[in-house]
């Protein structure tokens, strides 16, 4: 059976004032919870109910005021052997001890898993996503989701003393607040240029609700506004730090093992020193090419609306796309405004009609 393991989750929470709502905010830690992890919440103590600090499995690590604490302070509020670390509003599950122990045999000490983005919650309102994510619909709900970048982390799973190794030979990690921009770059990089990282996507299932409000999901990216997307692309480039790092190890891609079925495997495409640096450069090119995709549909559907308001979307190859009526009908054009708030309307019908009908399906 070999050597038994502590783990804890490590997470900053949204504050709620009731312990059921906290809960509802926070499904990381119910998952933690069902995983059996013990949950160091590093938060303010005004921002934790106090039955909720009274709960089993509870303890707080109390920081100075409300804020993000950094990715050093998350390490160090960690007591037990192995540490995951995730986003509050994240559901995940996947045997961590199991995978652990074959981290172990690999002599692997990292390892990080993307999300699968799935509808918003209104999609479903009023259900959380507790209960979604164990419910008999979850199948259904991750085939409607979008798994996203390789470079892009949630979860993070760590053995407690490499991962205090790893902020003492790079403190720039150490100081960035988790959840803002350049932690997952740092992070992906670091480890795969002195660790072993293992791409644990297959194994830990980690379900993250869209609550954008420039794009809905739907078996990938749906663009509602351009201009609330502006806004949110030039928020994050402010929020990037001025020491820039090389990136070409920033990715799971070039990650040299991967957990699927039980095992860990090594990639020999990425233990190639020259394939390694391809490997992020082909998945950026994927991810430019699938938001040029995005806006390719955006701007279709906004011009279909602008000419014929009555056209409707409909699901062709996974993307939903208004049609050109073939009647000689003169529609009334429509100003910019008017065309982008029908074209919205529309598509968020459409999409929770499709989400309701697939969850129908599953439930039959």
């Amino acid at each position: 059976m070999g050597p038994s393991f502590l783990f804890d989750l490590v997470v900053t929470c949204k504050p709620a004032h009731r312990a059921e709502d906290f809960l509802d905010i926070n499904p990381a830690l119910s998952a933690a919870r069902q995983a059996g992890l013990d949950v160091k919440l590093v938060n303010h103590p005004t921002e934790v109910p106090e039955e909720v600090l009274n709960s089993a499995g509870y303890s707080l690590v109390s920081v100075d005021s409300p804020r993000r604490p950094s990715f050093a302070e998350m390490v160090n509020a960690a007591s037990s052997d192995w540490i995951v670390i995730a986003n509050s509003d994240v559901w995940f599950s996947g045997d961590i001890e199991g995978i652990v122990r074959a981290l172990v045999t690999r002599n692997v000490r990292f390892g990080a898993a993307r999300r699968i983005d799935l509808p918003g919650l209104s999609n479903f309102a009023p259900v959380s996503l507790n209960e979604i994510a164990t419910s008999d619909s979850k199948t259904a709900l991750i085939a409607m989701g979008k798994v996203q970048s390789r470079r892009t982390i949630d979860f993070f799973l760590m053995q407690r003393i490499a991962s205090k190794t790893l902020v003492s030979m790079h403190p720039d990690l150490g100081k960035h607040p988790m959840g803002t921009v350049g932690v997952d770059d740092r992070f992906l990089q670091y480890t795969n240029e002195s660790f072993h990282l293992c791409d644990l996507t297959q194994s830990v299932e980690v379900l993250h609700p869209n609550h954008e409000s420039f794009r809905e999901i739907f078996r990938g990216s749906v663009l509602l506004s351009m201009s609330e997307r502006e806004k949110f692309v030039t928020a994050r480039a402010a929020t990037k730090s001025e020491s820039r790092i090389d990136q070409t190890l920033a990715c799971l891609s070039v990650a040299e093992f991967r957990a699927a079925n039980g095992t860990i495997a090594p990639r020999k495409s990425a233990q190639s020193h020259i394939l390694k640096p391809w490997l992020r450069r082909m998945e950026s090119l994927r991810v430019r090419l699938e938001n040029q995709l995005e806006l390719f549909v955006y701007r279709w559907n906004r011009f279909v609306i602008s000419l014929s308001p009555s056209s409707e979307p409909s699901l062709v190859m996974g993307r939903f796309l208004c049609m050109l009526p073939f009647s000689r009908q003169v529609a009334q054009s429509k100003t910019d405004r008017e065309s982008d708030v029908g074209m919205v309307i529309k598509l968020r019908a459409c999409i929770r009609r499709e989400v309701h009908r697939a969850l129908f399906a599953e439930r039959r």
